[in-house]
Formats: structure tokens, sequence, C-alpha cells
């Protein structure tokens, strides 16, 4: 004779023993969280959603984007600047020229925008996807 779940009449004292067995193995509870994880995966995967999620990284890519591209040489010449008048950027473009990195003195300068740029990108992210995760809840 077969029982659906034929593990709790082997041991009786498994529920005492082992009380997440009897959780993740029932069959109805697991055919449930199956049927609700192909679900979400099939509303992830969806066309509207797609685009809500990659919109706004699109169009954040497109106004950064733009605005680094005109403004590239005005942004690093700032930085290059700025970081001249400090003695600790003096002493280590002096260190990266006692062991032949002399090469570095023009990448820290562009490193520093894309260091500052970083954080405005993902603001600007944040705040496109604000408006459409309203319209989703709005529409549900």
């Amino acid at each position: 004779m077969r029982f659906a779940s034929s593990h709790r009449f082997q041991r009786p004292f498994a529920a005492l023993v082992y009380p997440v067995d009897s959780f993740f193995f029932d069959d109805s509870r697991m055919s449930d969280l199956l049927r609700s994880f192909v679900r979400a995966l099939a509303n992830v995967f969806h066309p509207r959603m797609l685009w809500l999620t990659l919109m706004p990284f699109a169009a954040a890519t497109v106004v950064w984007g733009a605005l680094l591209w005109f403004f590239w040489q005005t942004l690093t010449g700032a930085a290059n600047s700025w970081l001249n008048g400090w003695a600790l950027t003096t002493a280590m473009y002096r260190l990266f020229d006692a062991v032949e990195f002399s090469a570095l003195h023009s990448v820290i300068a562009p490193f520093l925008v894309v260091i500052m740029a970083v954080p405005l990108i993902f603001v600007t992210v944040m705040l496109l996807i604000a408006p459409c995760r309203c319209r989703v809840s709005s529409a549900s």
C-alpha cells in the first residue's frame, strides 16, 4: 500500500526531529511553490516588464553618454587642475615617476570623473524607474 507521504509513517517522530522535513517534502506545498515560481518567471519575461525594466537604463545611458561625450575634455581638464592643486597628488605623481609609471598621470583625472559620474548615473536610473513603478502599481 502506497501513501502520498509515506516517510511520515516510517518515522513516527519525524515531525519532532525534522520539522523542516514535513514542510519541504509535502507534495501539495511544493507544487504550489513551483507553480508560483513558473508564473513569476513568465511575468518577468513579459515584454511590458522587460520594457519597463530596460527603458530607464537605456534613457540614462543616452543622456549621460551624450553629456560625457560633449563635456569630457572640460570635465577631465577641471579634474586635472583640481588635482594638481593638492600636495598629495603631487607626491603621488612623483611616486609614479619613481616607479616608472609616468603614464598614470593621464589616467587619474578621467578615473575621478568616472568615479563621480557613477552615483549620478545610478540616481538618474532610480528617478526614471520611480514613475514606471507607480504606473505598474496603479495598473494592477
